[in-house]
């Protein structure tokens, strides 16, 4: 039994350190991304103003480099507008450096399940809230309240939505 606990005490021990060396690890990823956009930046931002237009970000995307380091981050380049949307939080039409960084620290690699579910459930609070503004105008709108993925999908039940037309005309 001695045996045994000193080797479960041993083994807790290095999972508790191999867990802080990951920790480490990804901190310095982060810090090293994070230097790495901020360089990208001020290539991209060519009026030195610390920010980056619509028109400055079109053109550092027509640039192979630019695509490329955007591309080992596997954050999507195809459309210019929809990268501006997404990274312009206050709506201004202006990407600040934090807005760049956090940004596209956050776009980077693959949509994570925890991201998916999020917008899962922002999706069924807006069916929610819509469905909702029917009953108040009194317009039918027969559908869910909520929705979730098909089998298919990688759900557990199908979606079916009658969606009734929406009436022309103000009531």
């Amino acid at each position: 039994n001695i045996v045994t606990g000193v080797f479960v005490d041993s083994a807790i021990q290095m999972a508790q350190r191999d867990r802080g060396h990951i920790m480490d690890q990804q901190k310095k990823i982060r810090e090293a991304t994070t230097l790495h956009l901020l360089a990208l930046l001020e290539e991209i931002d060519q009026d030195q103003s610390g920010s980056v237009t619509r028109e400055e970000l079109a053109e550092a995307l027509s640039s192979e480099d630019v695509k490329a380091y955007l591309s080992v981050l596997q954050i999507e380049t195809r459309d210019v507008t929809q990268i501006v949307m997404l990274l312009d939080e206050d709506g201004d039409g202006v990407i600040d450096i934090v807005e760049f960084v956090d940004g596209l620290q956050t776009l980077k690699g693959e949509a994570k399940s925890f991201d998916v579910h999020m917008m899962m459930m922002h999706n069924r609070q807006v069916l929610h809230m819509i469905a909702e503004y029917f009953e108040h105008k009194g317009w039918s709108s027969n559908w869910p309240r909520t929705a979730t993925l098909s089998p298919a999908q990688g759900g557990s039940a199908a979606v079916s939505a009658d969606f009734a037309p929406i009436p022309s005309g103000d009531q």
